[in-house]
């Protein structure tokens, strides 16, 4: 028998189900080991009333629509790249990261103050919500 198949009830080699995979609810993003469950994270967002946007959806929107439309949104992406710490003119830190579907849209994020501090050393991978 071959890697990943077992013997079937008549004898012939059959293969073994896989497990299903985790997925993000929102996105259908892959997760292996994921450290908020679907279910935690689903109550935190229906609880801060937060609606999501997917990248496609914010790539597509016009800035004067972003600003005019802003709510409590979440987006929720894969962290591929960070930028280089900047300093804004009046002097604070600011980081930037990028984060992509997996599907060919992708978003910046920009992080002041509270949320540089807290991410400023955190390296790309893994799935992110903002």
């Amino acid at each position: 028998k071959g890697e990943g198949e077992m013997e079937g009830p008549r004898g012939g080699a059959q293969r073994a189900a896989k497990p299903k995979q985790d997925r993000e609810k929102f996105t259908g993003i892959p997760i292996e080991n994921r450290q908020v469950s679907g279910e935690a994270f689903q109550r935190d967002v229906e609880a801060q009333g937060m609606q999501f946007v997917s990248l496609e959806k914010l790539h597509k929107m016009k800035s004067r629509d972003v600003a005019d439309k802003m709510a409590d949104w979440l987006i929720i992406g894969v962290f591929y790249f960070r930028g280089a710490i900047k300093t804004t003119g009046g002097g604070s830190k600011m980081l930037h990261w990028k984060l992509t579907d997996l599907r060919g849209h992708c978003a910046t994020v920009l992080m002041f103050d509270d949320a540089y501090r807290r991410l400023e050393s955190a390296r790309p991978g893994g799935i992110w919500a903002f």
